[in-house]
C-alpha cells in the first residue's frame, strides 16, 4: 500500500462518514501510522511520506478525533468535526481550499474550543485565512491572515489581525498560570496584529476590561492598555483603569519566557482614590479613613509574588476618632502574595492639632482578612487642647506636646492594642477640669491653672492603658500625681492621685485646710481618687473636703441660727451642699 501511495493518482472524490480517528504518539515521538520511514541507513533521519494525489472533493463528516501521549495525561478530543477540501496540484504542499467546521475540540492543554469554523486557501507556497471563528473560555475569537508555507529550510512567515470578544480572563489565565484559580475575574476584549515568522512572532494589543474582580474583594472598572509583543517579551505603552473612586495610569514591561510564571515591571500614577470606598473593598471600616489619595507606585514580580514600592500623599484624611490629618506624606514597600499582604510605611508625616506627626508602620492582611498593625508615632508641637476635644470631648488642658507613641494590634479590635506612650505637655494651662473647679470654689484665681510641665506615660496591653506616670507641675502653685489605668472599651478610669498644694494656698481654704497634710516646710498634700470617664472624669476629692468641712469648727462658726434655718435657709448643709454638688 506504501509503494502504491507514492504513485500519483487522481480521486474523484473521498467521503468518510462518522468515522473515528484514533492517534497514539510514541515516546520517541513517532506515531503508530506510517507517516515516516525507517532507518534511511545516514543514521536517524527520516524522510516524511509524500501522499501526491490530486482529490476534487474530499470530506469528512461528523467525525471524532483523539489523541494520546503515551505515557502522560496530554489529550486532545475533537468531536463532530466535518471538513471539506479541494486538493488541486501536487506541490510540496498541495494547493486546496479548505472549509472546516468543529463541534467542539477538547483538550488538557487549553480551554474547551467550540463551533469552530474556518475558510483557508493554499496555492503556490501561499496560504489565506479567510476567516477562522471559535467559542473559547466564554467569548469568541475571529482571525484573518496570510502566511507562506513551511519548508525544510525556512520556517513560515505570517500576518494575521485577531478579535477577541467576551473571553473570561479567569478561565483562560488559570490554564497556563494555576495560581490565578479566583485571582482575577472579568471579561476581556482586545484587537490584535500579529507579524512574524515560526515561534519569532511580535504583536500589537489593544485590550479593555469592562469590570474586573481582584480576589472577590478588589472592583476595577474600565482597564484599557497597548502592549507591544516581541520575542516573548511586552511593553505596556499605556495602561488606564478606574479603581476605588479614583483613577489609575501606568506603563511597564514584562516577559512570557515562562508561561506559567510570566513576570512584569509597572509604574502607576494613582489619583483620588476614595480611602472609604478601599477600606469597605478590603472588608474594613469605611470610616476609618475618609479622604482622598494619590501618588507612584512601582510593582514588580509575577501574578503569585508582587514587590511594589512608592509614595501615597494627601491633602486631607479624617481619622476615626481622631479627626482631621493634613499635608500626609507615605512612602512604602509592599508584598503581595496570594495568601498575605504586607505594608511597611518608613517614613510617614503629617499635620494634625496644630503640629506634626512623623513614624513608621507594619501592616499584614492575613488569611483572616484583618490587619494586623505597628506603628511608632513622634509628636511635635501638638495643640493638646485640640487633641483633647477630639479625643476626650472636652479640652480641659492646653499646651504644646511632646513625646511618641507606639502601637500594636489587630483591625479595629481595641481589645488587642499593645503599646506604650510617652507624653510632655508644656507651657499650658488647666481650665474646666471637674478637679480644678472645686479648688476654684475657695480660691477664684485657681479658676485658670497655667503649668509649667505635664507628664503622661503609660503601657498599653490586655483592653487597658496601664498609666505610669501622670503628672501636672507648677512649682508656684500646686504638683499633681497619678497612677492608674484606663479602660480601652469605654474610657473609665481608676487612677489613685495624690496633689500638692503650696502650703500657704491651702491656708488660704479654711474650710478645707485641715484635710491637707503637710509634707515639708511649704508643700501640703491629700490623696484622692480620679474615676469617671476620659470625657467625663470624676474624684472622691470634694468628698474629702466636704467630709473637713463639716468638723465641729466650722459648725460653731455657721452653726445656732436657729432663726434663719426655720425660714428655709442658710446652715452649714445648705453652704456645703452648694459646693460640693
Amino acid at each position: 500500500l506504501y509503494g502504491l501511495l507514492r504513485r500519483n493518482f487522481r480521486i474523484e472524490e473521498i467521503q468518510l462518514v462518522r468515522p473515528d480517528i484514533n492517534l497514539l504518539q510514541k515516546d520517541d515521538g513517532t506515531w503508530n501510522l506510517p507517516i515516516t520511514s525507517s532507518d534511511n541507513g545516514a543514521g536517524s533521519s527520516k524522510e516524511a511520506m509524500m501522499l501526491p494525489f490530486i482529490a476534487d472533493n474530499v470530506q469528512i463528516i461528523d467525525g471524532n478525533l483523539t489523541w494520546a501521549k503515551v505515557g502522560e495525561t496530554t489529550s486532545l478530543s475533537i468531536q463532530n468535526f466535518t471538513i471539506r477540501l479541494k486538493i488541486h496540484s501536487i506541490n510540496s504542499f498541495p494547493n486546496m481550499d479548505l472549509n472546516l467546521s468543529v463541534g467542539e475540540m477538547d483538550s488538557t492543554m487549553i480551554s474547551p474550543i467550540k463551533d469552530i469554523k474556518a475558510n483557508l486557501k493554499t496555492s503556490e507556497g501561499l496560504a489565506s485565512l479567510d476567516n477562522l471563528s471559535l467559542n473559547i473560555s466564554g467569548g469568541s475569537i475571529e482571525m484573518k491572515g496570510d502566511s507562506t508555507l513551511p519548508s525544510k529550510d525556512k520556517d513560515a512567515e505570517y500576518t494575521a489581525t485577531i478579535s477577541v470578544k467576551n473571553i473570561d480572563l479567569e478561565t483562560l489565565i488559570s490554564q497556563f498560570v494555576p495560581e490565578a484559580k479566583e485571582l482575577l475575574k472579568g471579561v476581556v476584549d482586545a484587537d490584535i496584529t500579529i507579524k512574524g515568522q515560526g515561534f519569532d512572532a511580535k504583536a500589537d494589543i489593544k485590550f479593555s476590561i469592562p469590570s474586573l474582580l481582584v480576589q472577590d474583594k478588589i472592583k476595577i472598572e474600565q482597564v484599557k492598555g497597548n502592549i507591544n509583543y516581541a520575542d516573548f517579551d511586552f511593553i505596556i505603552s499605556d495602561i488606564t483603569m478606574n479603581v476605588f473612586g479614583g483613577n489609575v495610569v501606568g506603563k511597564g514591561t514584562g516577559t512570557l519566557a515562562n508561561i506559567s510564571n510570566p513576570e512584569f515591571n509597572l509604574a502607576f500614577n494613582v489619583n483620588n482614590i476614595d480611602t472609604g470606598i478601599a477600606l469597605t473593598a478590603l472588608g474594613q471600616d469605611a470610616l476609618l479613613a475618609q479622604g482622598k489619595l494619590s501618588g507612584n507606585i512601582n510593582a514588580s514580580g509575577n501574578i503569585s509574588d508582587i514587590k511594589a514600592d512608592g509614595k501615597i500623599s494627601s491633602d486631607k484624611l479624617n481619622i476615626k476618632k481622631m479627626g482631621d490629618l493634613t499635608d500626609i506624606t507615605a512612602p512604602f514597600r509592599a508584598t503581595i502574595t496570594k495568601q498575605d499582604k504586607e505594608v511597611n510605611i518608613d517614613n510617614f508625616s503629617a499635620k494634625i492639632y496644630g503640629g506634626s506627626v512623623e513614624g513608621k508602620a507594619n501592616i499584614i492582611f492575613g488569611k483572616d482578612g484583618q490587619p494586623h498593625f505597628s506603628t511608632t508615632l513622634n509628636l511635635s508641637g501638638l495643640e493638646a487642647g485640640n487633641a483633647l476635644k477630639q479625643l476626650a470631648g472636652k479640652a480641659f488642658l492646653t499646651g504644646k506636646t511632646e513625646g511618641n507613641i507606639q502601637l500594636a494590634g489587630q483591625g479595629t479590635d481595641i481589645n488587642t492594642l499593645t503599646g506604650s506612650t510617652d507624653i510632655i505637655f508644656k507651657n499650658g494651662k488647666l481650665a474646666t477640669h471637674p478637679i480644678q473647679n472645686l479648688l476654684s470654689v475657695f480660691i477664684p484665681a485657681l479658676k485658670t491653672i497655667n503649668f509649667v510641665a505635664a507628664k503622661f506615660l503609660s503601657t498599653i496591653g490586655d483592653g487597658k492603658v496601664n498609666i505610669t506616670t501622670a503628672t501636672l507641675e507648677n512649682p508656684q502653685l500646686l504638683m499633681y500625681y497619678g497612677k492608674g489605668q484606663m479602660k480601652l472599651s469605654n474610657q473609665k478610669l481608676a487612677i489613685p492621685s495624690h496633689l500638692l498644694m503650696r502650703c500657704d494656698m491651702v491656708a488660704k481654704m479654711p474650710l478645707v485646710s485641715g484635710a491637707f497634710v503637710r509634707e515639708d516646710e511649704n508643700w501640703c498634700g491629700i490623696d484622692f481618687n480620679i474615676l469617671g470617664t476620659l470625657s467625663n472624669p470624676k474624684s472622691d476629692l470634694g468628698d474629702k473636703l466636704k467630709g473637713q468641712a463639716i468638723g465641729s469648727a466650722i459648725e460653731q462658726i455657721f452653726g445656732g441660727d436657729k432663726d434663719k434655718e426655720d425660714k428655709g435657709g442658710g446652715g452649714i448643709g445648705d453652704l456645703l451642699e452648694g459646693i460640693f454638688k
